[in-house]
């Protein structure tokens, strides 16, 4: 009975921990945007795990931008991202690491932020880092809204 107990007790802790340990739960598209002083702009971020040599909570992530309906001016454009999961926390921070699209006078930003699982989907909000002119930026906000049961 006592080693029936400790494996439904393991299993349990198990199944409480956070899902944040590694980017499995987080891999995929995120939609949303993010402001900087071209002002707010269409952001979709792809995250996934770095790979298995990686120690755990590693991610990349391809951090692509265009413009919004109401800022058509912002040019389109991407690069590649790679940084951690914290699973006690669900923080995240996702370093800007190479270039693959650079529009003219453009530079990679950094998020630092935090996942959430709502009733209307999973969000990763926070902040945007702009090493090169602080304060130049603000926010970001991306959603992967929850699957559909057919």
């Amino acid at each position: 009975m006592i080693g029936l107990t400790r494996g439904l007790v393991a299993a349990l802790a198990l199944l409480l921990l956070p899902a944040v340990a590694h980017a499995g739960p987080l891999s995929g598209e995120w939609i949303g945007s993010y402001v900087c002083a071209q002002g707010e702009t269409a952001l979709t971020l792809s995250i996934e795990d770095a790979g298995r040599d990686a120690p755990r909570g590693d991610i990349v992530a391809d951090f692509r931008f265009s413009a919004l309906p109401h800022n058509p001016a912002v040019p389109s454009g991407s690069f590649s991202m790679r940084g951690r999961i914290d699973a006690g926390s669900g923080r995240i921070e996702l370093y800007g690491e190479r270039w693959r699209q650079r529009p003219f006078l453009y530079e990679m930003v950094n998020l630092f932020g935090g996942y959430a699982r709502t009733i209307d989907g999973d969000v990763i909000s926070g902040e945007v880092g702009f090493p090169a002119a602080p304060g130049a930026c603000t926010v970001f906000r991306v959603v992967r809204p929850p699957p559909r049961i057919s």
